[in-house]
């Protein structure tokens, strides 16, 4: 898949950020023996509920994935993987 942002782990399992669809796509996926399977797709909104269109780089750790505001270096939001 191409144009991925951002990416996320827990176990087998993977939460993508980008690629076809936009840079607020989400892409859920589940490892198999043969490649990755997609599971399931989303739209990444902000707290208070607007599409998520603009962010600085993402940065992927284990099960969360950190974003940053553009507007506010200082804001950051983490998205994490449920267990």
């Amino acid at each position: 898949m191409r144009g991925i942002h951002g990416l996320a782990v827990r176990d087998r399992r993977l939460l993508l950020l980008g690629g076809s669809g936009g840079r607020g796509r989400l892409h859920h996926c589940r490892l198999t023996e043969d490649g990755v399977v997609i599971t399931g797709q989303g739209e990444l909104v902000w707290p208070n509920g607007d599409p998520v269109r603009r962010y600085s780089r993402p940065i992927g750790r284990g099960p969360h994935l950190y974003l940053r505001n553009p507007r506010s270096m200082r804001m950051w939001y983490v998205l994490s993987m449920p267990e």
